[in-house]
């Protein structure tokens, strides 16, 4: 329901409808909302920091690109791969801004009528627009170097490193690298961005058409 409202009131009823049908039809989200876990309660806040982020990019409202980078960093309370939404946010909003900033210099620029005043206005803005994007985050990271920082004696450590697991990579640095694997991996979670009918039905496929179309047709 959620899904449809936000879709719907973003883009129009053709598209909430079409969004209804995949969702509802989808078991991956059928298996994880039976019961109350985090998988659901993280994908709503993700949705509603995503419905933020595109009324900012609508409208250009200042307060919902701050609630979006709120919402998305209290995600990440929820779920600490709430995280990959920061680097995602900001480069939407670079690139966001360097379109707007072209398209408004070639009009403040161009333009004799428009006073000096003016362009002094648009600095403060995008200055604005700065801060309500990294100030919860800002918040996020302090919290959680904080907390490390009492109870570990360190504040870049995380649960993996604490606990000694080796099952995934443990420093950050690690998000710098791309080998054959990640490469595997992102194809494999990137099947489920299709209505779930696709990934579903391929699975169950011996042949898969991959002799027709190709290893990675889907």
């Amino acid at each position: 329901i959620t899904s449809e409202r936000f879709a719907t009131n973003l883009f129009g009823k053709y598209v909430g409808l079409l969004t209804l049908l995949f969702i509802a039809t989808s078991n991956l989200v059928f298996r994880n909302s039976i019961a109350l876990q985090s998988d659901i309660v993280f994908s709503f806040f993700i949705l509603l920091g995503a419905f933020f982020l595109f009324k900012y990019l609508k409208e250009q409202r200042d307060l919902n690109l701050f609630f979006a980078s709120s919402i998305f960093a209290f995600s990440s309370i929820l779920r600490i791969n709430g995280l990959v939404f920061f680097p995602i946010e900001v480069f939407v909003f670079v690139g966001y801004f360097i379109m707007r900033n072209i398209y408004k210099n070639s009009e403040i620029y161009s333009s004799k009528s428009v006073s000096y005043i003016s362009k002094i206005s648009f600095r403060k803005k995008t200055f604005k627009n700065i801060i309500f994007l990294l100030l919860p985050w800002m918040i996020f990271f302090s919290a959680y170097g904080l907390y490390h920082d009492h109870y570990f004696g360190d504040p870049f450590t995380n649960y993996n490193k604490i606990s000694e697991r080796t099952v995934y990579a443990n420093d950050p640095t690690a998000l710098l690298n791309f080998d054959n694997e990640n490469f595997e991996n992102i194809k494999e979670y990137s099947k489920y961005l299709l209505p779930y009918q696709f990934p579903a039905v391929y699975n169950k496929i011996d042949n898969n058409f991959d002799d027709i179309l190709g290893e990675n047709w889907l």
